[in-house]
């Protein structure tokens, strides 16, 4: 099975890459600027010092530290995180796989 990351040089896309590089073979990266695309792995440390030609360090600092939680324990959301979101939004929040198949229908209708 082939498998296309879309934005793969992203936040999210780069770490999407990473986690299934790894496991399957058949892993393909699509990015806008394939000339400055480079993966600095795992090493949030590498990751942080890019970042730092981009933002200012503590915002660099930060991410790292961000980013370092989200490896070892991923998105995790309270009770307290989804009653508030629930007040802020006006309904429960929706699961990324019901987001997923909201928008794969949508999509299949283009």
């Amino acid at each position: 099975m082939a498998i296309l990351v879309t934005g793969s040089t992203g936040t999210i896309g780069a770490q999407i890459f990473a986690h299934l590089q790894g496991k399957h073979a058949g892993i393909c990266a699509l990015t806008r600027s394939p000339e400055t695309a480079r993966y600095g792995g795992d090493d949030l440390v590498v990751k942080e010092q890019r970042m730092k030609t981009m933002l200012p360090a503590w915002h660099a600092l930060d991410l790292r530290l961000m980013f370092s939680r989200y490896q070892t324990e991923g998105a995790v959301a309270t009770a307290g995180d989804i009653a508030r979101l629930t007040r802020l939004i006006g309904r429960a929040p929706r699961s990324y796989a019901a987001f997923a198949r909201d928008a794969a229908a949508q999509w299949a209708t283009v």
